[in-house]
């Protein structure tokens, strides 16, 4: 692949390359919050890594999992983190969980 060709196909992932996708202090943010995160669930990083991609990246995320294993919980505590509402999130977790379950009876 010629520079020419190189140069073209970044332009077309990143078409304003001046533009940061992130700031510094995003960055930190994000990282302070999965510090938090990681403390308080143990064991959960691959979880949380996953969590903070997908908020990153807009792309949604499914957590499925046994009765306590703190889906829930880590839920509410990025809410939290966020400032954002837990109980709705809750809510469409549980229907998303019902019907997931529907299917695999089925």
């Amino acid at each position: 692949m010629t520079d020419k060709q190189w140069q073209k196909k970044v332009d077309t992932i990143n078409p304003t390359p001046e533009k940061e996708i992130a700031t510094t202090g995003q960055v930190n943010k994000v990282s302070l919050l999965r510090d938090v995160l990681n403390a308080r669930f143990l064991e959960r990083s691959d979880v949380i890594d996953g969590m903070l991609t997908s908020l990153i990246s807009g792309e949604p995320l499914i957590l499925i999992g046994s009765p306590g294993t703190a889906k829930s919980a880590l839920c509410q505590a990025v809410c939290q983190a966020l400032q954002g509402e837990a109980t709705e999130l809750k809510a469409e977790l549980d229907k998303l969980t019902k019907l997931i379950q529907k299917k695999l009876v089925a």
